[in-house]
């Protein structure tokens, strides 16, 4: 699965032949057929492996369902979430684990939990049946939502507000990711920049009810 579980080892983009992103990555990988091309730049670890491989590989033996499996159901996550392996674990944390979930990012961690109104230091342990539903509700539609626009996480009449306004594709992508300092989209609070799991994470200290 090249759109998800690649994203351990480097970032791919995927377009209609002949058109290139414009990227300062350096370009590991070029596969091509008659009409399209995938690109994989910045991997650091690559192998090329068979469908038999592919099912014995040591450490993709490890990793949890691809966030971007269509069979992928919110009753699954939720069960994921209740799993001992996980349930005591902080979500912020929890987020970056490909044993939880393969191919999420650090941008969509900051993005899912602020959708779904918690606070990364929070666990699934701490969460009610309710709050478990919305949770593995938000991570399949913001990361669906993600690969469907090629990395815009807003909603559709959100982003297409924002970008007639003439933002830029980086000023209007995300709700929370990379605006510290900026006002949240829904309230108006600043937006604040914090480090988990040796990563920045942003959060609304409002939506989320973050207390640092």
């Amino acid at each position: 699965t090249i759109y998800s579980h690649n994203q351990l080892y480097g970032r791919w983009y995927t377009a209609r032949r002949p058109r290139m992103p414009k990227t300062s990555r350096q370009l590991r990988i070029e596969l091509c057929t008659s009409t399209h091309r995938a690109l994989l730049y910045s991997a650091s670890d690559i192998e090329v492996l068979t469908e038999r491989q592919l099912t014995r590989h040591p450490f993709l033996q490890r990793v949890g369902p691809d966030i971007l499996d269509p069979e992928l159901t919110r009753a699954q996550i939720v069960e994921r979430l209740s799993a001992a392996p996980f349930r005591q674990r902080a979500l912020g944390s929890l987020y970056l684990d490909q044993a939880f979930l393969a191919g999420n990012g650090n941008y969509l961690r900051s993005e899912i939990l602020w959708v779904a109104g918690l606070d990364p230091a929070s666990r699934p342990a701490d969460l009610d049946r309710a709050s478990l539903e919305k949770l593995a509700a938000e991570t399949l539609r913001i990361s669906r939502r993600s690969y469907r626009t090629r990395g815009v996480t807003v909603a559709p009449g959100l982003a297409k507000s924002l970008k007639d306004s003439d933002m830029s594709f980086e000023q209007y992508r995300f709700y929370v990711f990379g605006r510290e300092g900026l006002p949240c989209r829904h309230c108006g609070e600043r937006i604040e920049r914090r480090t988990m799991g040796s990563r920045n994470l942003f959060v609304c200290p409002s939506c989320q009810g973050t207390n640092g």
